[in-house]
């Protein structure tokens, strides 16, 4: 499907901040209130928005973050389906998602502990293991999010839009009520404050508090949205990128070009196999082709090598769900 100016607009500006109401988003791209909430509602009720979600950073809330990647084996369509229903279904699971290249299956998992890690990976191994051939395992230590400025030709790149996650902080309070709030928010990060009000049984003023505290704390650090890129006749890829002959200063100059690419919205520093997750999105094969070339020639000293996946479908993006409360 091809988007008309106003779609690409607000799409940038959903993919900005999600829970910016309808009067907001139709002054930022001088539009009346009524075409941004018709717009808005086809692109939700056409399936190219999957889904309103809220990025959480659990590193606050004392949770690590990891990433299984899986190359399947004897797979059957109702067996798929039963490995995907496990793993959406289950409450430290926070992103599952489908994809064509070395692995087939990824999945995220945010937990405690390393015994606690141990303990939902043998879970699932104990369950599905006659299906998996290869698994790898990483641990994220940073990841940073950036607004999709491709959607918009002429736009640079936003850094100010830029949030991190995994950064080192001191301890920061909460309690059963912020953890009620962030599990609504994940689900659908514009869900109305009298909404969430009402399923608290708290007043408004209350929730507007929270959620102010929420996100100045940095637990809460954006509201954003899922495309689906099948729809939109785009691609998603992950590429896998592992280094050597690396210092500090030339992983610095990596990580700044790659924080200027538009076509960049995910990057990942990671312990394991690799050192660095990209994540990328693009109209055609021959850009993304370009993108990496480019990549590789200008950084050829410290890339040893990289690998590609295609992001087919996601079918999870959860950072909390109610049943951690």
């Amino acid at each position: 499907m091809e988007l008309n100016t106003i779609e690409k607009k607000l799409l940038y500006e959903l993919d900005k901040n999600s829970r910016r109401s309808y009067n907001q988003i139709a002054k930022s791209i001088r539009k009346n209130k009524n075409t941004v909430r018709y717009n808005i509602d086809k692109l939700t009720k056409d399936g190219l928005i999957k889904k309103f979600f809220t990025i959480i950073d659990n590193y606050q809330l004392g949770y690590t973050q990891h990433k299984v990647f899986i190359r399947l084996q004897n797979l059957t369509p109702v067996r798929k389906e039963d490995i995907i229903k496990h793993l959406t279904n289950h409450q430290n699971i926070t992103w599952v998602a489908i994809c064509d290249g070395q692995y087939d299956l990824i999945f995220s998992i945010r937990a405690k502990t390393l015994k606690h890690l141990k303990k939902i990976l043998m879970e699932f191994i104990n369950l599905y293991g006659i299906n998996i051939k290869e698994k790898t395992i990483t641990t994220i230590l940073e990841a940073e999010f950036f607004s999709r400025d491709y959607l918009l030709c002429n736009k640079r790149r936003d850094m100010l839009s830029k949030v991190t996650l995994g950064t080192e902080s001191g301890e920061i309070n909460y309690d059963t009520i912020d953890l009620r709030i962030l599990a609504i928010l994940s689900k659908n990060s514009r869900t109305p404050i009298v909404e969430i009000a009402k399923n608290l049984k708290l007043s408004v003023t209350t929730i507007i508090r929270r959620i102010k505290q929420l996100e100045n704390r940095n637990i809460i650090q954006k509201y954003s949205i899922i495309l689906d890129n099948l729809r939109l006749n785009q691609f998603h890829f992950k590429v896998l990128i592992g280094l050597h002959n690396i210092t500090e200063e030339k992983e610095k100059s990596l990580f700044n070009y790659l924080r200027q690419l538009p076509n960049v919205f995910f990057i990942v520093n990671t312990l394991g196999m690799w050192e660095i997750e990209i994540d990328f999105e693009v109209k055609a094969l021959h850009e993304f082709r370009t993108i990496m070339m480019e990549l590789t020639n200008k950084f050829s000293d410290i890339i040893k090598d990289y690998s590609t996946l295609q992001i087919y479908s996601i079918y999870k993006y959860e950072f909390f769900c109610e049943e951690n409360i």
